[in-house]
């Protein structure tokens, strides 16, 4: 609304209310609290104050569950939704704020571990513990029977959407000569964060990355000179991880994008990583 110089004023009238959840005063509009707005000074009061009111059967969702419909229509719209990479660089950059913030990986504080790990005893009578072997065949036992495939075959699938076509030959590779392995082994650090690698080989203890020759700067093609920023952080990291692996003892091969692309690049990698024993 504006006065007669054209000027903004304010239209809405403001009243005094207390937080429901803080019991701090602030000023809301008056018709929101017609409309049953305006209990909260802000959204953390809001969250807060739902947590506590809304337990066991206060809560809308107790007792009720999904149709199988719904639960299909939900998982169709997650699948598609994690498709996108906007969407997963959305989710990366809000888990690198959150460590950076309270400085660990969400859900490996000790309060949210001892939550887990009661929730677990007080549901199955038991620990909260996934070393266990009996646990772990159970849990690959139920994906072949349901998925027809092993957990690590469907971890795979699920990662296909971002491996480069030079990771693809080495894959090919790999399951051509037999050679177990994990594509993208996560080594993680103190602060619950962790550093991922192409390929680590487990029955000879080497990890293995693809290097591309633009954005890992091949200095075969690239001086050092004329870099761009991105390079230089690609090599600054490819330098941390391999301190980083140096550090767990773990050999690191690393084979540049246009040394894979040869047409005996077969021959080579596995001559190379023949010299290693576990």
């Amino acid at each position: 609304m504006r006065n007669k110089n054209g000027k903004f004023i304010k239209s809405a009238k403001c009243v005094d209310v207390i937080c429901l959840f803080c019991k701090k005063l602030f000023k809301t509009k008056k018709s929101g609290l017609k409309y049953g707005r305006g209990k909260y000074c802000c959204r953390k009061c809001f969250d807060e104050h739902k947590k506590e009111t809304q337990k066991g059967k206060n809560n809308g969702m107790y007792g009720k569950t999904h149709t199988k419909d719904v639960c299909d229509k939900k998982s169709k719209v997650m699948t598609e939704l994690w498709k996108s990479k906007n969407h997963r660089k959305k989710v990366s950059d809000g888990i690198k704020k959150f460590i950076k913030h309270h400085g660990y990986y969400p859900g490996t504080d000790e309060k949210t571990k001892e939550k887990r790990k009661n929730t677990f005893l007080e549901k199955y009578g038991v620990d909260h513990n996934w070393k266990v072997k009996e646990i772990r065949n159970k849990c690959e036992q139920t994906c072949l029977k349901i998925y027809g495939k092993h957990s690590w075959e469907i971890l795979f699938d699920s990662f296909k959407d971002k491996e480069t076509q030079i990771e693809k030959i080495i894959r090919t590779i790999l399951v051509e000569l037999s050679e177990p392995f994990e594509q993208y082994y996560k080594i993680f650090l103190p602060d619950g964060y962790y550093k991922e690698y192409d390929f680590y080989l487990l029955n000879k203890n080497i990890l293995i990355e693809a290097d591309g020759d633009f954005w890992h700067a091949n200095p075969k093609y690239f001086s050092e000179i004329v870099l761009l920023d991105i390079q230089r952080e690609n090599i600054n990291n490819d330098k941390f991880k391999n301190l980083l692996a140096e550090d767990k003892n773990i050999p690191l091969i690393r084979f540049w994008e246009s040394e894979i692309k040869k047409e005996n690049f077969k021959d080579v990698f596995t001559s190379t990583i023949n010299r290693w024993k576990k």
